[in-house]
């Protein structure tokens, strides 16, 4: 049995009964069912591991993008004069902003001509899609677009069904530039040519953006990339609404720096010598949908491995399957002073990220030391110690002049220690297999 989005078969679902009925009918045979989602995202507890219980395969979007299987991405976020941390949100297991309250907020027509006034320059002959938070918000944003000079059309359940056809094809053939929905070509909607999506219904779910995502991440003949257009408050709160830097990696620096409309400053000669130091490979910008990102833990990226300190002596590797399954093994990595470092297992066995990195939590809690090694520290911005630049300056001696004349941060230099510390096990990791 293969199962198309898979994040749906849960206990209770018809999958579910489905499998059950399947196994019912042929209880001498060993039904074998495998499943497929680009969205392992739910509003509940409910996880499709219940139903299908090995992950035998994973790819992130980021991964995807370098490899060349989805369009690049580029990202303009669109602050509108929005008060969207005063919304208020659903009585659910995951919180978004209540539907009727956001849609009022959004149909403002001030709101809505600031949207397409902003929107329209960007879009340039992109097929666009628009997701708006009501059937009459999309209305409305379909009718300005016209005004503003762009073919535009809304499409919703109202419309009979052959006619939403022809509107497709009219969209697919050039006639029509923008469509503008809600809630209907969310999921499952295929047209790899769209090259613009405009999220002008701001979410707190991450199911529910990365299915919008995905209606423009598709490659296509002549399609370089994907704008997407996030619609943020005028104070975005980056740790409640989803926005694209969330689910491809982008820093919360750098997001605030865009949202705020200044300029990310250029690389300095620090981050060039951190460059220098730690290689190209090492990297902090995490997304924060990935589990390394959400984790309180600070972790430090390394080709496909992390790496983050629990204490003074120790530190947690999730290191990446070598078949390039994209799933990963742990382990904990103890250098006591004076003696060899010891190497001990977390969990062998190759699983998805977002379990090994909640089976480190739960197997170091008691060892993590949350002064030490949480990414909220507040030591982390100042400047970097003498102590930490002596320590620096001996483990890079060719590089002392730089050190002492560069800004270092401590958080600079503990990730940079950290690094050379961990260095020849992150570059000579045991097999699990040993």
């Amino acid at each position: 049995m293969l199962i198309d989005e898979a994040h749906h078969a849960v206990p209770g679902s018809a999958y579910a009964q489905i499998l059950g009925a399947l196994e019912a009918a042929s209880p001498d045979e060993r039904l074998v069912a495998i499943g497929c989602t680009a969205t392992p995202y739910r509003s509940d507890t409910k996880s499709m591991l219940s139903l299908l219980s090995t992950c035998a395969f994973v790819r992130e979007i980021p991964q995807m993008i370098r490899e060349g299987w989805l369009a690049p991405l580029t990202w303009v976020p669109l602050v509108l004069d929005l008060d969207l941390a005063s919304l208020p949100l659903t009585q659910t297991e995951e919180p978004d902003y209540a539907p009727e309250a956001l849609t009022r907020t959004l149909l403002r027509t001030a709101v809505m001509q600031e949207l397409v006034r902003q929107v329209a320059p960007h879009l340039e002959q992109r097929p666009t899609l628009v997701f708006a938070a009501s059937v009459e918000h999309a209305q409305q944003l379909a009718s300005l677009f016209c005004q503003a000079g762009r073919s535009a059309v809304a499409v919703s359940w109202h419309l009979r069904q052959s006619h939403r056809e022809q509107i497709y094809a009219d969209w697919r053939a050039g006639h029509i530039q923008i469509v503008c929905n809600c809630s209907l070509l969310t999921e499952g909607f295929d047209f790899p040519a769209i090259a613009a999506l405009v999220i002008a219904r701001p979410t707190r779910s991450p199911g529910l953006y990365v299915q919008m995502l995905g209606r423009g991440t598709r490659t296509a003949p002549d399609k370089r990339d994907c704008l997407v257009i996030d619609v943020v408050g005028n104070t975005p709160d980056l740790s409640q609404q989803i926005v694209l830097p969330h689910i491809v990696g982008v820093s919360t620096h750098q997001e605030l720096h865009a949202l705020t409309r200044q300029r990310t400053e250029p690389v300095g000669p620090t981050e060039s010598l951190l460059k220098h130091m730690l290689g190209a490979n090492v990297q902090t910008g995490l997304a924060l949908l990935d589990p390394i990102g959400a984790s309180p833990y600070r972790w430090s990226a390394y080709r496909d491995s992390y790496f983050a300190i629990l204490n003074a002596e120790m530190a947690a590797i999730i290191e990446a399957d070598r078949a390039d399954s994209g799933l990963y093994h742990s382990r904990l990595y103890t250098m006591p002073r004076g003696q060899e470092p010891i190497h001990e297992w977390i969990e062998k066995a190759h699983l998805p990220l977002r379990q090994q990195v909640a089976l480190v939590h739960e197997a170091t809690r008691a060892l993590y030391r949350e002064a030490l090694g949480s990414k909220n520290a507040s030591w982390l911005e100042e400047p970097a110690s003498e102590k930490q630049l002596e320590t620096l300056k001996r483990l890079y001696p060719r590089q002392a002049a730089r050190i002492e004349s560069g800004s270092m941060t401590k958080e600079q230099a503990s990730r940079t220690i950290t690094f050379r510390q961990l260095r020849w096990t992150l570059t000579h990791p045991p097999s699990p297999k040993e």
